[in-house]
């Protein structure tokens, strides 16, 4: 199997346990959708929009693309799951990054605390503001 179908099948096997499908692009759709491209030993996920590339990111780690593509994922669930679940006067942020933390950890452990010191790094450069701080 050749190093872009193990992607996929590693990547499909993330959404089954998410109990939701996403798309993973081999080829640029110029719409903002990230896509994969694999030379040699390196894996690409790399934005594209209009013709015009706006993100690249390299790695030889199959394990940092499939968390890249899984972040995705998890940002859009959780933003969706905090629409539904909003709380007058709070920071939306708090319960769509605590879905993120729970939805990385039903991947991956790892990923979860990778993804949270990704978020404590964004909050200590922009902490919550509930309407009762301001």
């Amino acid at each position: 199997m050749d190093r872009l179908q193990q992607l996929k099948q590693s990547f499909k096997s993330i959404c089954d346990k998410l109990g939701h499908e996403w798309p993973l692009y081999a080829v640029p759709r110029h719409d903002g959708s990230p896509h994969v491209e694999v030379s040699g030993d390196q894996l690409s996920y790399v934005v594209t929009e209009r013709g015009s590339e706006f993100e690249r990111r390299t790695t030889t780690s199959q394990d940092d693309l499939l968390y890249w593509l899984t972040s995705d994922m998890v940002f859009s669930l959780a933003g969706h799951y905090e629409l539904n679940h909003r709380e007058a006067g709070r920071d939306f942020r708090r319960i769509m990054f605590a879905r993120e933390l729970e939805l990385m950890g039903r991947i991956n452990p790892a990923w979860r605390e990778r993804k949270e010191a990704e978020i404590l790094d964004i909050l200590a450069r922009h902490p919550y503001r509930d309407e009762n701080e301001a």
